[in-house]
């Protein structure tokens, strides 16, 4: 894949990450809604949601992880093919 296609959709990933991450920060506000004696959600709903968010959040990190590892050797690659460039043109 083309490096500059590789570092928007990595920074686009890490985007979905910090995102995620605040929607994990944000559980023990909904858990405390969900204690509340007026509470339209179930502890059962809330189980559903903090397991959908933890799925959510590894699949985002794993997806950054993979695009850097991309991007690393994207860039490699990208270098070795312009050195025998060099070597050709000196």
């Amino acid at each position: 894949m083309n490096v500059e296609v590789l570092k928007t959709e990595l920074a686009r990933a890490e985007d979905a990450v910090v995102q995620s991450d605040d929607q994990l920060r944000a559980l023990p506000d909904l858990f405390a809604k969900v204690c509340a004696p007026d509470s339209h959600l179930s502890p059962a709903d809330y189980a559903r949601s903090v397991t959908s968010l933890l799925a959510l959040n590894e699949r985002l990190h794993q997806r950054a992880k993979d695009l850097r590892s991309e991007l690393r050797k994207a860039e490699m690659d990208a270098r070795t093919a312009q050195r025998p460039a060099q070597s050709q043109i000196a």
